[in-house]
């Protein structure tokens, strides 16, 4: 989902569509079709089969444009929803990695953030912040920057559970940041400079392996697991992380309980730190005080979309 001042939409995978709504979450309209020509969209895949906290966001939007990936391109539409042109951007290696984060970048360009992965282990995984501008033969993409993220190699890349650390990031004004998943350092990239640096997080303990439920506990068939599950060279610490308009950064601590929500703010500018006491870890934000998550449902696997206000007391 993403929301700009006054709209809020929402990319629906499974359908696939993107549905327009107000800021009290009234729909207004959508758009999109399913298809694989000049602005229609690909049918998705089953997202039950993401582990959670995997946080992809296939869809951006600013005051004049809107992206979309689809799994096989980066549809890009104006303000209306009309198509303006596609990028290609195949996925390619484990489904769980590759394209992660999709957003417009300035007039005529976009970012693709990418969760890169060579289970030949020819080269260090990586999150990767790409700018793609045009399309066609005129399209030049240029990597702004990279930030290895430890983790297991090979095949191990394709088992992954809520312990396996993932990388997560955001952007606002021009500043992007980035946090390994695992580490206390959440990185910051300056688009006007285009330097990079990092500020600390806080020391938010986790439980070594073998001490959180369902540690070492796989899939199983007749009582007997289907995999077995070793510890991972990189255990989670982190498990969600966005951006406010205030230049804020909030980062979700890993808990063992999924249901509870243990946040951090980050001032961008300053570094400070504060724990943030919330009903649910925000997904976008719409104007001061308003802020928009989403919950899923157990036992129907349905996601729903939720509006919080905060009220003065």
């Amino acid at each position: 989902m993403a929301a700009v001042p006054g709209r809020v939409f929402v990319f629906d995978e499974g359908r696939p569509v993107v549905v327009e709504l107000t800021p009290t979450l009234d729909p207004v309209h959508e758009f999109g079709r399913t298809g694989s020509g000049p602005g229609e969209i690909n049918a998705g895949m089953n997202l039950r089969l993401l582990v959670e906290g995997a946080n992809y966001n296939f869809l951006g939007a600013d005051r004049n444009s809107i992206t979309i990936y689809d799994r096989r391109e980066i549809e890009v539409f104006d303000s209306l929803g009309t198509p303006r042109y596609s990028v290609r951007f195949p996925l390619s290696g484990p489904w769980m990695y590759g394209l992660r984060h999709v957003a417009p970048w300035g007039d005529s360009a976009l970012l693709a953030i990418v969760d890169s992965v060579d289970v030949t282990v020819r080269r260090p995984r990586r999150l990767q912040a790409w700018a793609i501008e045009g399309s066609g033969r005129s399209e030049v993409r240029r990597l702004l920057w990279e930030l290895p993220v430890p983790g297991d190699t090979g095949a191990a890349l394709l088992q992954t559970t809520r312990r396996v650390s993932r990388p997560y990031w955001g952007r606002i004004a021009g500043c992007q940041v980035a946090t390994d998943g695992a580490s206390r350092f959440l990185f910051r990239y300056d688009e006007r400079t285009g330097r990079g640096d990092s500020l600390v997080l806080p020391d938010w303990r986790i439980p070594s392996w073998g001490r959180a439920r369902g540690d070492g506990s796989g899939p199983r068939i007749g009582g007997r697991p289907v995999v077995e599950q070793r510890r991972p060279a990189s255990l989670a610490r982190w498990s969600d992380l966005v951006l406010d308009p205030d230049g804020w950064v909030w980062v979700r601590a890993w808990t063992e309980d999924r249901s509870e929500v243990r946040a951090f703010a980050v001032s961008v500018g300053s570094g400070r730190v504060v724990e943030v006491t919330t009903p649910a870890f925000p997904r976008a934000f719409g104007k001061p005080g308003v802020f928009y998550a989403t919950r899923r449902n157990r036992e129907t696997e349905e996601v729903v979309l939720l509006r919080y206000e905060g009220r003065a007391r």
